[in-house]
Order: C-alpha cells, then sequence, then structure tokens
C-alpha cells in the first residue's frame, strides 16, 4: 500500500477527508482509503489500540476528471491520547495512474463550517440573505 500519514490529537469524535481525482481507466482501482489509527501514546508510537485501522472514507477507481469529495466521522475509542491518519493507495489491477489529493482535512465534529462555505456554495445552509 502507497500512504500518506500524519500524527494527531484526537477529540471524542472528529471528521477526516478531502477531495481526490484520479485518471486510472479502471472502473475499480485503485482504491483510495482515509483510515486511522489510535493509540495510548501521546505521539502515534507502540502498539495501536485496536487490531485494525478504522476506515473513514474511500473511492475506487477513476474520477472521469472530477474531484470527488470523501469524508466520514469517527468516534474515538477510550483511552486514545493520539491517532495517525493515514490516506492509503491500494494499486490493484491498475499498472499507470495518476491520483490527487487536495483539501485533505481532520478536524473535530463541533467545527462550524462543514458545508463548503469558503467556496461560496450556500445551498446547504438553511438561512442565506443576499
Amino acid at each position: 500500500m502507497l500512504s500518506l500519514s500524519q500524527c494527531f490529537t484526537p477529540d471524542a469524535s472528529h471528521r477526516a477527508g478531502g477531495m481526490v481525482r484520479v485518471a486510472s481507466g479502471e472502473l475499480q482501482d485503485p482504491l483510495l482509503v482515509v483510515l486511522l489509527d489510535y493509540y495510548a501514546s501521546t505521539d502515534c508510537s507502540g502498539p495501536p489500540l485496536e487490531a485494525e485501522p478504522r476506515q473513514v472514507a474511500s473511492f475506487r477507481g477513476d474520477s472521469a476528471g472530477a474531484w470527488v469529495p470523501l469524508a466520514g466521522l469517527v468516534e474515538t475509542p477510550s483511552g486514545a491520547l493520539s491517532a495517525l491518519v493515514i490516506y492509503g493507495i491500494l494499486v490493484g489491477a491498475a499498472e499507470a495512474f495518476t491520483l490527487h489529493l487536495d483539501d485533505t482535512f481532520v478536524f473535530d465534529d463541533e467545527a462550524l463550517f462543514l458545508d463548503e462555505f469558503e467556496s461560496g456554495d450556500t445551498s446547504a445552509w438553511s438561512i442565506r440573505k443576499p
């Protein structure tokens, strides 16, 4: 598995994800997964608290030139002092591909702007004024 990862201090619940664009010519490959591993240490060292990382989000295959959002909500397990977010790529049958990640994020579930506010798209908001 090809991967990028970053250690962070988790809250009780948090979201992780980003935007992905894939050119592979394949329907099922590559597979991009967003995973979280939790640790009892403050620096993501030592054995993980759980046998397998938690899968937060995934995307499979070619995105046909479009940017595709990835996001998921995860509850932090008891005793976790740090977490490792992993953006993993399983190549599969995709012999050659280009994969772009953008706007990757990890934040607590209490964040105010979760609906593309910064893009100017306010369609998800219940009240809008010119």
